[in-house]
Formats: C-alpha cells, structure tokens, sequence
C-alpha cells in the first residue's frame, strides 16, 4: 500500500512523542494531530486505518502512547482539555466502538496482525482483562479529579539518572496545578507544626 499524506502527519507525531519530554510540547503535539483529523484516516504500508470520532485514545493506543502521558496532556492546559471529545467513552456508537470491536477491525486491516487490545493493556489503557472502560479513560479520570480535588493522584518517574528528588523538582516545574497542590499541602502542614509549637510553649 502507499503511505497518503495523512500516514505522513501520524508517522510526525509518533516521531515528536518519542523525543518530546516537556508537558507543554507533548499537548501541542497531540492537540495538533486531533484537529487535523489525519488520525482518522490514513494509509501506511501496512494496511489502511480508520478511528471514528470518539477513538482518539484508541490512535493513541496504536501509536503506543502510555495512558498516563495521555491524562497528564488532558489536565494540562486549556487547550488540551479540547481533546476531550475526541476520546469520550461515553459517546454513542456512531462515534466509538467498543474497545474489542475496534480491536478487531483494526488487527484485520493490519499486515503485522497487531492486538490493539493487548497493546492497551501493556499501555496501561485496559486491565488484565482487556476492557478499556469509562473509569480507566484518562477522560473518567479528569472528572473524578474535578469532582474530589482531594483524591488526585501522579506519577513521578526516575529510572533515569537523575535522583529521586531530581524528578520530583522536574515534575513540579512542569505540572503547575501538582506544584499548588504540593504548595497548599506543605504550607497546611507548616501551620499545623507551628500551631502545635506554640500551644507546647504557652
């Protein structure tokens, strides 16, 4: 098969997500290839893909993006919060297909027989079981966040060379809301430490 123009676009964005490290670059990045809408439809030497409206994650998946890169982008910024009904499990079915179904279709289009609903499991997109649902959706995780502020939660990775405390200053500079989040948590400690000293000493 002939690689289109569209094929072009993917195999750009598969080539920036594996050299890009900042926040801000990996949701322009992503932002960019949703809107031009190539990820819908494309063409490459192996065989010819199609995503419905709604399957965002599910191109995503294909082009081995981790699902907590994909939730870190969606709470980033403004703009990246655009990307929400590109991958809304929620959607009817004119715009999403169970994760099984696209899985199917997809392996049958493929020359390398690829299993999209394996690749989601090892990307951290399904469970064991191979079900993408609504609560492992980084799009349900978004919501949860908004609905208990409380119960957020990141990742910090260091299996690099950098120390522990390297990546934890690196998270932060590049996760604004986790920074006030750190910053409120610290400072109500902070005060709770010094309410403490001074009832000791009265």
């Amino acid at each position: 098969m002939k690689v289109d123009k569209n094929a072009q676009l993917v195999s750009q964005f598969v080539s920036k997500i594996k050299n890009l490290t900042r926040i801000a670059e990996l949701a322009d990045a992503f932002v960019d290839i949703a809107e031009s809408g190539a990820w819908r439809d494309y063409t490459f030497a192996t065989g010819h893909f199609r995503f419905r409206p709604s399957e965002f994650d599910y191109f995503l998946i294909a082009t081995g993006v981790q699902r907590d890169d994909a939730a870190r982008v969606l709470a980033y910024n403004k703009r990246s919060k655009e990307l929400v009904p590109f991958m809304d499990p929620h959607a009817d079915k004119r715009r999403r297909r169970p994760l099984e179904q696209a899985a199917r279709e997809y392996q049958a289009a493929d020359s390398l027989n690829t299993d999209l609903a394996a690749k989601a499991v090892e990307l951290g997109w399904a469970g064991k079981t191979g079900q993408l649902t609504a609560e492992k959706s980084p799009v349900g995780e978004r919501a949860r966040c908004g609905r208990a502020k409380r119960e957020q939660y990141w990742r910090v990775n260091w299996s690099d060379e950098r120390t522990p405390a390297q990546a934890i200053v690196d998270k932060l500079l590049t996760d604004p809301e986790l920074a006030r989040e750190v910053y409120k948590k610290l400072h109500a400690a902070e005060s709770a430490r010094n309410y403490q000293k001074k009832r000791r000493s009265s």
